[in-house]
């Protein structure tokens, strides 16, 4: 199965390349994250004409989070119970043949010590109490999104400078090791256990390695899955992550 997982950072504005990734790189299952667009106005029919079937959890110019898949979804979730702002498109999850897929979009958190950054840490507890609590380390799940969380300093173009900063700070480690701690996997540690700078925190743009482009700046994302799955469940035979 290839994913690929992207903080789109608007669907209106980037149809174009949605639609160009999807022709490209064929994947069974595109999430995104940031989609700023309402429910009536996303772009249902013009992905259908691409072969994808979406899940949309979308909230009008800004948040939303997405998953399009080349065969129906089922057992479609927006949101998450016990959500601190529910009101707010963060959430989606979906089963996908046989393979239960999350994609979120945490709360950016702006700064420590601000009231966003509290909000933050909450969102991200609440978050993993749920997964916890809904699911099991032995099902067949895969969790991917952008979190706003650099895991570890090896993760940063520049440790010192990010160190103790939103999306470097410990308590928001904390959370990330406590779902690895759990049973998660993380897939880009998995597949480059030696790369440094995964997330590139904090690189200028016109620094950024061509493939990465530079609308904005690459988001610490992650991919993850649960570290076993049932007995009689093809492990997937391809999971990737593009950074746009």
């Amino acid at each position: 199965m290839k994913v690929i997982s992207w903080n789109v950072n608007s669907v209106p504005t980037r149809l174009p390349r949605i639609v160009a990734l999807l022709a490209r790189h064929s994947p069974d299952l595109l999430c995104l994250q940031e989609l700023k667009v309402g429910r009536e106005a996303f772009p249902t029919d013009e992905l259908a004409a691409c072969g994808y079937w979406p899940a949309v959890h979308a909230q009008r110019a800004r948040n939303g989070v997405a998953l399009l898949a080349r065969q129906p979804l089922t057992e479609v979730t927006c949101g998450f119970t016990g959500d601190p702002v529910p009101e707010q498109a963060r959430t989606v999850s979906a089963m996908a043949d046989g393979l239960r897929v999350v994609t979120a979009y945490v709360v950016n958190g702006q700064a420590v010590g601000t009231g966003e950054y509290a909000l933050k840490l909450r969102w991200l507890e609440a978050f993993s109490a749920w997964l916890r609590a809904a699911h099991r380390p032995s099902d067949a799940l895969l969790v991917v999104g952008d979190f706003n969380v650099a895991p570890e300093d090896r993760d940063v173009h520049d440790p010192e400078s990010w160190r103790g900063r939103n999306s470097c700070s410990e308590p928001e480690r904390r959370q990330i090791r406590s779902l690895l701690d759990w049973g998660m996997v993380d897939l880009a540690r998995l597949h480059y256990p030696r790369a440094r700078a995964l997330h590139v925190l904090g690189l200028p743009a016109r620094r950024l390695p061509p493939r990465l482009g530079a609308a904005h700046r690459p988001r610490p994302g992650h991919l993850a899955r649960s570290h076993a799955m049932p007995r009689g469940r093809r492990r997937p035979r391809r999971t990737e992550t593009h950074l746009w």
